[in-house]
């Protein structure tokens, strides 16, 4: 059994979480410092260090977490039809809109692209009901980076169009090449 984080490391955790979203909200990613982090956190350095490596580990962290309540909001009790499903992504990266563009617009961050082709990629193969083999991976690549090119144009605002009507393309275009069928209502 996996004793339970200290309190006190939950909460310096968590407002060094907060300070580093707040602060991506105002400045691009590449040009954030751990002491700009640790002065909205109110925390110092040496504290930090203590629980994170960088600024790209703290990062990686505020991303597993994102990724994490994502995963867990697209298992709701409920079935949902995969319209519903697809649109839970764009309205998940809509409210977190400030954060993932400049994460986007990143020179400095391959792991959260990296991540992110994973994250999808798993959610994906878990949707279908093919065997693994070189060419269902490749079209597991290429869905997501589809996938993920789309998300990206709607975070960036190249992409505007109605949620609901982009989800339900987006929906048909995976499970059609998934061999699923979109059920309509």
């Amino acid at each position: 059994m996996q004793k339970p984080m200290d309190r006190r490391v939950q909460r310096t955790q968590e407002s060094l979480k907060t300070a580093f979203t707040t602060l991506l909200g105002e400045y691009d990613f590449d040009d954030l410092s751990v002491k700009m982090i640790t002065e909205n956190a109110n925390v110092g350095r040496k504290t930090f260090y203590l629980h994170y490596l960088d600024k790209y580990d703290l990062m990686d962290a505020v991303i597993d977490e994102y990724f994490e309540e994502l995963a867990d909001a697209c298992k709701l009790d409920k079935p949902l039809e995969y319209v519903d499903k697809t649109k839970i992504w764009f309205d998940f990266f809509d409210e977190r809109r400030s954060v993932f563009k400049k994460l986007f617009l990143s020179k400095g961050s391959y792991s959260f692209r990296d991540k992110f082709l994973k994250f999808t990629s798993n959610e994906l193969i878990k949707k279908s009901d093919f065997k693994p083999s070189e060419d269902f991976n490749i079209k597991i690549r290429f869905l997501s980076c589809g996938v993920i090119g789309i998300i990206e144009s709607f975070v960036l605002g190249t992409i505007t169009q109605d949620v609901s009507k982009l989800s339900e393309q987006i929906a048909e275009l995976i499970y059609g090449n998934l061999g699923l069928k979109v059920p309509r209502s």
